[in-house]
């Protein structure tokens, strides 16, 4: 208490200096319109100025959620891509019908953990069963292909992605139908291969690769990379094409995983041909 006395009588000179400024500066304000005008319109700026800052600061804090709800709406504007609807009549009476049936849905992701300096390369995602995950359902991003879910447990799965040795997609050349099987041989992650495509075929740097679409996993015409350059291998006829990825897996954060709604179908006429044999 002393020293807070001390302190006041100290310094009272000052403290009586400010009052009698702030004094007559109110008294200017109040008497004077110019200089009012101008008191409001500095005071009108800075309070703009901070409310401005406190609305930055709090759309940075939202960010996080506006992010995740971008990624529900573009998993749902896919589902509404005719790459992910079937025709269900059109095999037998195309101008009778052209009805589709919803085929595959999509659901976003993110990437917490992935390796791409190694020959079995992995992607860990944050959503697993309990979100309806289950193994060989694809996964993709807004760039392209991404891989294949092998493992799930409650909260988490695994991806197999692109670059890794044991996979093998079923790739063809948009432009003109021609496919191929894609594979990655342990190199470089920003480098796949694609194998047999006929030496006669024309080919063009830059000429897209997508998804061949016979398979249960992605949507025909999922893009998963661009033609870079090419060998003719003389003992089979067929080119080495060197290919790269649509995805940069370095970089990969948001994905959204595919689900074939007419999976069971498929899966069933599988086990009655094997049942046949």
């Amino acid at each position: 208490m002393n020293n807070l006395i001390n302190f006041l009588i100290k310094y009272a000179g000052a403290f009586l200096f400010l009052a009698l400024q702030v004094f007559c500066i109110s008294l200017i304000i109040s008497y004077n319109k110019h200089q009012q005008i101008r008191f409001f319109s500095a005071t009108n700026e800075m309070a703009g100025g901070l409310q401005s800052w406190v609305s930055s600061v709090g759309s940075y804090f939202e960010l996080k959620n506006a992010n995740e709800q971008l990624k529900r709406e573009n998993a749902a504007l896919r589902e509404l891509l005719t790459t992910s609807y079937l025709d269900s009549t059109r095999s037998f009476n195309p101008f009778l019908d052209d009805e589709f049936l919803s085929q595959f849905e999509f659901a976003e992701a993110s990437v917490v953990h992935a390796t791409v300096n190694k020959k079995q390369n992995y992607f860990i995602l944050n959503k697993g069963s309990t979100n309806g995950l289950v193994r060989d359902m694809g996964v993709i991003s807004s760039h392209g292909v991404v891989g294949i879910i092998t493992e799930v447990s409650a909260n988490y799965s695994t991806v197999m992605p692109l670059v890794h040795t044991g996979i093998n997609l079923s790739t063809a050349i948009r432009k003109n139908g021609y496919f191929g099987l894609l594979s990655w041989d342990g190199k470089s992650p920003d480098e796949l291969i694609l194998d047999d495509i006929p030496g006669h075929v024309e080919l063009e740097k830059g000429d897209t690769l997508v998804s061949q679409g016979v398979g249960r996993i992605f949507p025909k015409g999922s893009v998963v990379g661009t033609v870079e350059n090419w060998m003719l291998l003389p003992e089979s006829g067929f080119y080495q094409i060197r290919v790269q990825p649509a995805v940069d897996f370095r970089k990969l954060r948001d994905v959204y995983v595919v689900r074939n709604l007419l999976i069971d179908q498929i899966e069933d006429l599988k086990t009655k041909e094997g049942e046949g044999d």
